[in-house]
């Protein structure tokens, strides 16, 4: 008689082992970090170089301006700020105690080939960019209102000023996801490791990784 498998069998890491699937679809986490920092780091500046040279930015009023600023400056410091703030260590550091702690991929792991991992991460991380838009439209409208701008002259420069703050975003994005792909590449080298996760999971905070041995990795 066999006993029911349990779900929190390091073994399996942190995903259910009593899931259907007879495989277990993974990927290289640095890899695919890469491949979104990589769209971002040139996604940001091309679409800002493009509102640039289109002249989109010539009427924009010191206000609008300002706006823009305080939009940015604080959504990026704040995010930072709690990524930081009440930790005795930082983000790095972090990284390396999930990882020190991630389970060796269970039997049933899949690797993913690399022509798979990077259309998806080019598709997601163009995804995320259109809702960093989205989000971009609704933060620059409530901040110009909030700091005086007429409601009737909020839609003049908007596309101008949403563009703006979404190519930020997304250049500074592809810093933070490229930076956390050395962290962990960092780490792999010094444990002679390849960490791998789900899909679109790469980079979390979260025990979401597979520590495998290089060699049998590669080999998969």
């Amino acid at each position: 008689m066999t006993s029911a498998p349990d779900p929190t069998s390091p073994a399996e890491g942190p995903f259910d082992p009593r899931s259907p699937q007879l495989t277990l679809p993974l990927v290289a986490a640095v890899a695919e970090l890469r491949w979104v920092g990589a769209t971002w780091s040139v996604v940001g500046p091309v679409g800002l170089a493009a509102i640039l040279v289109a002249g989109s930015v010539d009427g924009l009023s010191s206000l609008e301006v300002t706006g823009i600023v305080a939009l940015f400056v604080l959504t990026v410091g704040g995010s930072l700020a709690g990524v930081t703030l009440g930790r005795r260590s930082g983000p790095g550091s972090v990284y390396i105690q999930i990882l020190d702690r991630a389970p060796a991929p269970p039997a049933r792991a899949r690797l993913e080939a690399d022509g798979e991992v990077a259309t998806r991460a080019l598709l997601a991380a163009i995804a995320v960019v259109a809702g960093m838009a989205v989000a971009a439209a609704v933060g620059v409208a409530l901040t110009l209102l909030l700091i005086g701008k007429p409601r009737a002259e909020v839609l003049d420069h908007l596309p101008a000023e949403v563009g703006l703050v979404t190519a930020g975003w997304t250049v500074v994005c592809g810093m933070a996801a490229l930076r956390v792909a050395a962290w962990i590449a960092r780490w792999e080298w010094r444990r002679d490791k390849r960490v791998l996760c789900r899909a679109l999971l790469a980079g979390s905070r979260r025990p979401v990784y597979y520590a495998a041995d290089r060699a049998r990795s590669e080999h998969r």
